[in-house]
């Protein structure tokens, strides 16, 4: 929010929250038929005994595919090399502008 408050000398850390909230309700409303769905394809069945593949289908579902989402989620953030100097160095920076 600092890097972008210098960069573009506006405040929008409204529109960061609003931005996250809006990508929130967008998970939670579309997680749980992609999980549905992809039970289905592993094989679950209502009654009885579950197939072996809904046991690999499970672990996907659970561990491969939110470890592969946490990874991607790093793509965009790669490009910020903003360290704790230079977040002071913003944060100075801001401060000088507000005081003028």
């Amino acid at each position: 929010v600092e890097y972008d408050q210098m960069q573009s000398g506006l405040r929008r850390e409204g529109i960061f929250s609003g931005m996250w909230s809006a990508g929130q309700k967008i998970g939670y409303s579309v997680g749980p038929p992609i999980v549905g769905f992809a039970l289905a394809l592993s094989g679950f069945v209502r009654e009885g005994v579950q197939p072996v593949s809904l046991v690999i289908g499970v672990r996907v579902i659970f561990c491969l595919f939110p470890a592969l989402m946490v990874l991607l989620s790093f793509l965009p953030f790669s490009k910020y090399r903003l360290t704790e100097e230079e977040f002071e160095i913003i944060k100075e920076k801001i401060a000088q502008r507000s005081n003028l």
